[in-house]
């Protein structure tokens, strides 16, 4: 006897749609529901890119059944809780899932953070990357690292400075970072004997304004003087004593140091001079 199906407008709630043709009770791997209907469906993809493996449900994003993270087993993005011991590690997609993944370093995101088992493209500034092993830590000298500097995109730890960043000041971690200009810096005088940075020469340095140096000696710039910037706490050469520093002496180095007044060991003045 032949047996006749039925033709009908729509399946029902309580079926599913195969190969655009059937209403189904049930379908054989996966389903998605359009916002109307149920369609089976053999695998995650499109704009249905996540599975729901309770309910063998292909959605649009894992956090629809309030799941932030996911894996992929080689076929189907599945949603899950947190991220398990085969796959410990995760970033963040451009659909703001975060994605388990088993080894960073495959992923575009190869950096990882081991404290808090992410991936990073770049390390975040706050961190700095140890790419001998790719890894972004917390201070470079917990790889012991002395130095490191900045390539616009993170901060890359190394063991001394190089060519292309040959100078360096401390920052506030005991981190020496490297530049290839102090002046860009907030501190900006170069004292090229040693190669450091400094925010303020110190006492036993001169300032050369023009080039933005710490200098031994004054006078090997073709300074004559220098006074001492009470502000700055630092020595500036000059080749004339400025209207606040009427008077000079001269050192022991053949500096002639201009001061406001005459002091105890020079208490005369010439009038003549």
């Amino acid at each position: 006897m032949w047996n006749f199906q039925l033709c009908i407008n729509n399946c029902n709630n309580n079926y599913y749609i195969e190969n655009n043709i059937y209403c189904v009770d049930k379908c054989d791997i996966f389903y998605y529901n359009d916002g109307n209907y149920n369609y089976c469906i053999d695998d995650c993809n499109n704009e249905y890119n996540y599975l729901d493996n309770i309910n063998n449900k292909c959605i649009k994003n894992c956090n629809e059944i309030d799941y932030e993270y996911y894996y992929n087993n080689g076929n189907n993005n599945i949603c899950i809780e947190n991220c398990n011991d085969n796959y410990p590690y995760y970033y963040t997609d451009n659909n703001n899932n975060k994605k388990c993944v088993e080894d960073c370093s495959k992923t575009d995101y190869p950096y990882l953070d081991s404290i808090n088992n992410v991936c990073y493209d770049y390390c975040p500034p706050n961190l700095y990357l140890d790419s001998e092993n790719n890894l972004c830590i917390e201070n470079c000298s917990l790889n012991s690292y002395e130095y490191y500097y900045n390539n616009g995109k993170h901060n890359i730890c190394i063991e001394k400075c190089n060519d292309h960043y040959p100078y360096y000041y401390t920052d506030n971690n005991s981190n020496k970072i490297c530049v290839n200009d102090c002046s860009k810096t907030d501190y900006p005088y170069l004292y090229s004997n040693n190669k450091i940075c400094y925010n303020y020469c110190p006492n036993y340095l001169y300032l050369d304004k023009n080039i933005n140096q710490c200098i031994e000696n004054c006078t090997l710039n073709n300074y004559e003087y220098y006074y001492y910037d009470k502000e700055n706490k630092q020595n500036i050469c000059t080749n004339n004593c400025p209207e606040s520093y009427q008077y000079y002496y001269t050192d022991n180095n053949n500096n002639k140091i201009c001061i406001s007044e005459c002091i105890e060991n020079y208490p005369y003045y010439d009038i003549y001079k």
